[in-house]
């Protein structure tokens, strides 16, 4: 294989393109069984398996990237493992809630958040697997692992897309149980794994940096999740059934430009990391033609294949496709600041685009619903976007 095409982000991205395909897939096809109400607690539990995800993980991701580059794939497994052993905890967390809503309301809540638990510890599985393979650029582990993940989840979407299953809960099961492939990836993984010499102070940076980024990798998955976890309070189910089928979608349009940053964080880190004007438009167009794509597609797909009571998502394309393209180049400039040795600044560049995102929904859902959350999402995209910039220009001056 030419040498142009052995950077990790090529591999990445090439996953990604599968993932987004199932993503399209499985958007459609629950959607077809499942009226916007069942679609929005779908949705609302998943968001709240990504958000447990995210703060069990906490914030070693990029750090480990940033700092472990070059290690093999089992060791940089038997490492995360030590450094998101946390991701039990909120799992556990999640299965006392199931024991106590069964006794208390009933047990389909407390079989949504069982299934959910379930989610929270296979996802993270799935995250260890990518972050392992960036650093140790084992390619065939990884495209092994991503099929297996994609095809499991496809196959289980179809099957309940036949069987005409509307429950929320088996939806989400089948997240959970082809996630389930990457934790036999890890343990198969764990096996080969040799004792290597390993840092301790460069496990100790990981995990001081990564400390230091939870408020910005919960702010990041809050800022995408917030909306979706806030929208059943504050108007309904129904609104974020509708909600969810466009922005699952939309938001793919910043997976490439996440992948790339995230592969080149060792990259970044072992030269300056300045800006690069030229960079910058080049991914700029990249990810507004995509969204342009995905939009189209998506303003088709619901329009032929989903019920007519579906449509109305129709009008929030625009507006997240505009938003998505915004979020996508804040992710180009955390990447600059980690890089730098600025997580500090991340960290309150996303506080801030969460707080304002979430005053935006407070205003803006009850009135207008999933057009609210829209126009919320994107204003506050462009406030974190706006902040990013303003710190990191005075942290140069400085």
């Amino acid at each position: 294989m030419s040498r142009r095409f052995t950077h990790p982000a090529y591999a990445l991205l090439a996953g990604q393109v599968v993932t987004a395909g199932v993503a399209f897939a499985i958007n459609f096809l629950s959607s077809s069984v499942m009226p916007p109400d069942q679609r929005g607690t779908l949705a609302f539990f998943i968001q709240l398996s990504y958000i447990a995800t995210t703060l069990g993980l906490l914030g070693v991701e990029r750090p480990y990237v940033a700092e472990r580059t070059g290690v093999s794939f089992p060791t940089a497994v038997r490492e995360l493992g030590r450094l998101t052993r946390s991701v039990w905890v909120g799992a556990a967390l999640l299965v006392v809630a199931a024991f106590v809503t069964g006794w208390v309301s009933g047990w389909f809540l407390a079989l949504l958040l069982a299934m959910s638990a379930t989610y929270v510890v296979s996802n993270a599985a799935v995250r260890r697997v990518r972050i392992a393979y960036v650093v140790s650029r084992d390619r065939r582990t990884f495209v092994t692992n991503t099929i297996a993940v994609q095809c499991g989840l496809l196959g289980l979407g179809v099957v309940l897309y036949l069987l005409d299953v509307s429950s929320p809960a088996a939806w989400l099961g089948a997240y959970a149980l082809s996630s389930a492939a990457a934790m036999v990836t890890s343990a198969r993984a764990r096996r080969r794994s040799r004792e290597e010499h390993v840092s301790t102070s460069q496990l100790a940076r990981v995990r001081r940096e990564g400390l230091r980024l939870i408020p910005a990798s919960l702010g990041n998955t809050a800022l995408l999740r917030s909306d979706r976890l806030m929208m059943p309070f504050l108007s309904s189910a129904a609104e974020l059934g509708i909600y969810v089928t466009v922005a699952t979608v939309m938001e793919v349009g910043a997976w490439p430009i996440q992948q790339w940053v995230d592969a080149s964080l060792g990259r970044l880190r072992s030269r300056a990391a300045g800006s690069n004007r030229g960079l910058v438009i080049k991914l700029f167009l990249g990810v507004v033609s995509l969204t342009v794509v995905i939009g189209v597609l998506a303003y088709f797909a619901i329009s032929l294949l989903l019920p007519e009571e579906y449509h109305r998502s129709l009008e929030l394309i625009p507006i997240l496709g505009a938003g998505t393209v915004v979020y996508a180049m804040t992710r180009l400039q955390h990447g600059w600041l980690i890089a730098e040795g600025r997580p500090g600044l991340v960290s309150v560049a996303e506080t801030v685009g969460l707080v304002a995102s979430a005053v935006l929904y407070v205003g803006l859902i009850p009135p207008f619903g999933a057009m609210g959350a829209a126009i919320g999402s994107g204003i506050g995209h462009c406030i974190l976007f706006g902040t990013t910039w303003a710190l990191r220009r005075r942290a140069n001056r400085a």
